[in-house]
């Protein structure tokens, strides 16, 4: 959380906001001492928390569909077919 803190050190609210929503998702699964489930609302697959994969993969999708959302989304991802080419030609080597 330092680390954190340190490089948020100019957007304050952001940097909280960043911290809580990661001290949230830490805290889902069973609690190490007492073995209660926190935060599971009664799914299983909870129980072990939050994979780390998943939760990475799924950042990255709400990031991808957030630019999506702002952007122009033709000029980002449309292509010209006639340049798209799978093979290869003599000018390219």
């Amino acid at each position: 959380m330092i680390s954190i803190a340190a490089l948020g050190a100019k957007d304050v609210p952001k940097t909280l906001v960043v911290i809580l929503i990661g001290l949230f998702l830490g805290t889902v699964g069973m609690d190490l001492f007492t073995s209660r489930l926190r935060f599971t609302y009664g799914n299983i697959y909870l129980v072990d928390g939050i994979d780390l994969v998943s939760l990475l993969a799924g950042l990255f999708a709400l990031a991808e569909v957030y630019e999506m959302s702002i952007g122009d989304v033709s000029k980002i991802y449309v292509t010209d077919s006639k340049k798209a080419s799978l093979l290869y030609s003599s000018k390219d080597f």
